[in-house]
């Protein structure tokens, strides 16, 4: 019932909608809407996977470094703030990107920054629950898991009746509203 930690579920629901995005949908719109060959777009699918990776260790980093330099109430929120900002951005110019290798590019970018936020929700969530923090990481994670059934329900439906654009731009809006709900976090005050 701590408010950081459900603050930080919410935040990570929108997150990861943005995720499940990926997981479920994007090899499906490389072949049907960016019409790539099967065996292309499997090659291609697997891009965002490894920006990942290399973005998820990269901003834990980021979050560790800033947590010391400036502390923990922005040292967790700035990785969360930025890398949700590039999500939405890139997820939009990667959906109306007119070449089909360039929204590769701008997509795999975009889900390797939410993998840049991965440090600080999972940091931040320790931060604020101490000796709670398993049951801290259980509400997180199920605030981030969840989110995969409505997103799988939620962008086809946009994508049958306004296109792929408008489906994928539900993506930056979760990522954005994940951006206002880390500005209310408070990762500096522990549970007692």
């Amino acid at each position: 019932g701590n408010r950081d930690i459900l603050l930080l579920a919410a935040s990570y629901f929108c997150m990861n909608y943005v995720f499940y995005i990926f997981f479920n949908w994007f090899f499906i719109y490389l072949v049907d809407v960016r019409e790539f060959e099967i065996l292309e777009g499997g090659f291609y699918a697997a891009a965002p996977w490894m920006v990942g990776a290399v973005a998820a260790t990269v901003g834990g980093l980021w979050c560790d470094r800033l947590c010391k330099r400036i502390g923990p109430r922005w040292g967790y929120r700035i990785p969360g703030i930025v890398g949700l900002s590039l999500v939405a951005g890139l997820l939009f110019l990667g959906a109306v990107a007119e070449d089909p290798h360039v929204a590769v590019v701008l997509l795999s970018l975009s889900f390797g920054c939410t993998q840049l936020t991965e440090g600080s929700y999972w940091a931040a969530s320790i931060s604020v629950s101490g000796k709670h923090a398993s049951a801290a990481a259980g509400v997180l994670n199920t605030g981030g898991n969840v989110v995969g059934g409505i997103g799988a329900l939620l962008v086809p439906i946009t994508a049958e009746a306004f296109g792929w654009v408008p489906a994928l731009a539900t993506g930056s809006v979760f990522a954005l509203v994940g951006v206002v709900l880390w500005l209310f976090v408070r990762a500096d005050r522990p549970l007692d």
